[in-house]
């Protein structure tokens, strides 16, 4: 109890701290509830050695986005947004959203400096999503736990083709495929590490291959269009077609699956 005391005031003290925007009315009563649900009845050794994992994850993600030229302010976000995705779920689910926030920064970044305002609405709509997908899968009962990832994956696609607008066409269209496709494995990684529970439904790797590709491939042809309210576009390239999926799977496998 010590141990997740000491985790939640950190959590806590960061978020009223840190925030913007009024999302501490959203991160604060919701992540501490998610965190105590996740931890209340592990081991002390497992709370002790959960406890120096997140520290030392914070740690690194705060020095990447300092790397990336983000401010001290979003850094510290960047690092409380991983401190609570490694808090309620498996390290393995944690790498595609990680990867959404370093990829927004480096796209900020080439297009003449990550702005603090966009870098910390990205981490305000990854903390949508992520509910967002948490009340899908409570809300109809099969697991919504890949199809995160297919959304978290896809808004990465997006911004790092973004990073890519300053060069010709075709190297961001290679460039935008690499991505996709490299996303696309680490994506298939998670799910192969994922219990079985998460797994309810038929292979949809094509499905998912389109869905990574075309989030990378429309910011690659049109990054002006795109960059406009980015954050809200990228978000939606991804997030809308996993939705949409989970839900026709759903609708054809029923709530128990095949």
């Amino acid at each position: 109890m010590i141990v997740l005391a000491v985790a939640i005031a950190i959590f806590a003290t960061l978020v009223e701290a840190d925030s913007w925007r009024g999302f501490d009315n959203l991160f604060l009563p919701l992540g501490v509830l998610i965190f105590l649900a996740s931890n209340l009845v592990i081991p002390i050794w497992d709370a002790a050695l959960r406890m120096a994992f997140l520290l030392a994850a914070i740690a690194i993600i705060f020095a990447l986005s300092r790397r990336l030229g983000l401010g001290a302010h979003v850094a510290r976000v960047h690092g409380m947004a991983f401190f609570l995705l490694l808090s309620v779920t498996a390290i393995q689910n944690a790498f595609l959203p990680a990867l959404m926030l370093l990829a927004q920064a480096l796209a900020g970044r080439v297009h003449g400096g990550a702005r603090d305002t966009d870098a910390l609405d990205i981490v305000g709509a990854l903390a949508l999503v992520s509910f967002g997908f948490l009340a899908l899968g409570i809300a109809l009962g099969p697991s919504a736990l890949n199809f995160y990832g297919i959304a978290t994956g896809a808004m990465a696609a997006g911004h790092g083709a973004l990073a890519l607008a300053h060069r010709p066409l075709w190297q961001r269209l290679f460039g935008a495929g690499l991505i996709a496709l490299a996303l696309f494995g680490l994506w298939t990684v998670v799910v192969g590490m994922n219990s079985y529970l998460a797994v309810w439904y038929p292979r949809i790797d094509w499905a998912v291959a389109a869905i990574f590709a075309m989030a990378a491939v429309l910011p690659a042809v049109a990054p002006r269009a795109i960059y406009n309210s980015h954050n809200i576009r990228v978000a939606a390239l991804g997030t809308l077609p996993a939705v949409a999926l989970y839900l026709g799977l759903f609708l054809m496998e029923g709530p128990h699956g095949p």
